[in-house]
């Protein structure tokens, strides 16, 4: 306990009373406080690129809400963000930074923060998908690029189709109408069970495998294939690495002669990914892939570069009005918008691109 010497006693006692009413406004202000509440939440992005731009956001927000962080507690705020962050993308891409912020409970004062992952799973994501984007009609929407290839194999009975990551069956469903044999791979239970029950719609037989192809076990049968589709797979990936392991994996399964066709994101006009480029490419599905990463990914496999094609141009191209219509999604998404906010006179250093790889007669030993 402080006990008040004779200075303080006299300081009290001339103590002046304040009238001016600004200063007795802010005074008002600043005692109302006290019967207040903040709370509120956000939901960020688990992007470790972000960091610095979380930080600062809830540093804002803080002096905001009239509580700003101390340089103590503004250390102990990013070293969390930090964590979790990591913590959460290493669940999943799609993973989310829950921030929650509230009222200390008295006698204390100020705001208790909680910033905590939370993780979105890739069976969460299908979820999503299906909810905003079911499938109906799958015949509105294949790949033209993928039923262009498909249609110089004759006769179809005699060339089997493997579609990697098939989903509900946008690829799969109208291959094996033309009666193609057709293996579709899918290993997110809700999209299977979409596909499976489209096939029997359609009246046609899929073969569904329930298979996961980053799992080391995955190995296709050997010589089997005319055509492998990989459409809207390669941009789900995270590491260039694993391109070249699965095609290192695809390209036996393809009999001689037989094609792979694939879209991915490739840059342009030299610009190499940041590390924040290559995040939030991995979290918006739009993988991005340089020239000198695509190269090395058919490094030393029996395949070789059939056609480079804008997979933009040629879908607009060759796809019907109605089936243009119904994949109105493709433009935002194929022109990297979803990725990068620029001006309308501006575009990314990015291009959608059809790859399709052949599996030479001579490379069977």
């Amino acid at each position: 306990m402080t006990v008040p010497t004779d200075e303080t006693a006299t300081a009290a006692t001339e103590a002046s009373t304040v009238t001016n009413p600004d200063r007795l406004d802010r005074a008002l202000l600043q005692a109302a406080r006290a019967w207040e509440a903040s709370r509120g939440e956000l939901a960020l992005l688990c992007v470790p690129g972000m960091v610095d731009t979380h930080v600062r956001r809830l540093e804002m927000l803080a002096a905001v809400l009239g509580y700003p962080f101390s340089v103590e507690e503004l250390a102990r705020v990013r070293l969390t963000v930090q964590q979790q962050v990591a913590e959460g993308f290493a669940a999943s891409p799609y993973s989310q930074l829950l921030v929650r912020y509230g009222p200390a409970h008295p006698p204390y004062k100020g705001l208790v923060w909680d910033i905590r992952p939370v993780a979105v799973s890739y069976s969460d994501r299908a979820k999503l998908f299906l909810q905003y984007r079911p499938p109906e009609d799958v015949e509105r929407y294949p790949d033209a690029k993928v039923m262009d290839l498909a249609a110089t194999l004759q006769p179809a009975a005699a060339a089997p189709v493997l579609d990697v990551g098939a989903g509900t069956g946008r690829n799969a469903i109208p291959l094996a109408r033309r009666g193609h044999p057709v293996d579709a791979i899918e290993f997110t239970p809700e999209m299977l069970e979409v596909l499976g029950q489209g096939a029997m719609n359609a009246g046609v037989a899929i073969d569904l495998l329930n298979q996961d192809i980053r799992d080391p076990a995955f190995a296709p049968r050997a010589d089997r294939y005319a055509l492998i589709v990989l459409s809207g797979v390669v941009q789900y990936f995270n590491d260039p690495a694993f391109l070249h392991q699965l095609l290192g994996k695809l390209a036996p399964a393809l009999r001689p002669g037989g094609q792979m066709v694939l879209d991915c994101f490739v840059t342009t006009d030299g610009y190499e990914p940041t590390p924040l480029a290559r995040q939030l490419s991995y979290v918006t599905d739009s993988f991005l892939l340089t020239p000198r990463e695509l190269a090395g990914a058919i490094a030393g496999l029996p395949l070789r570069l059939v056609s480079d094609e804008a997979a933009l141009d040629y879908e607009r191209a060759h796809l019907s009005p109605k089936a243009w219509t119904a994949r109105a999604w493709l433009d935002s998404w194929a022109t990297g918008d979803r990725l990068f906010t620029l001006n309308p006179d501006e575009r990314p250093p990015l291009s959608l691109r059809w790859l399709v790889y052949e599996r030479p007669a001579e490379s069977v030993g």
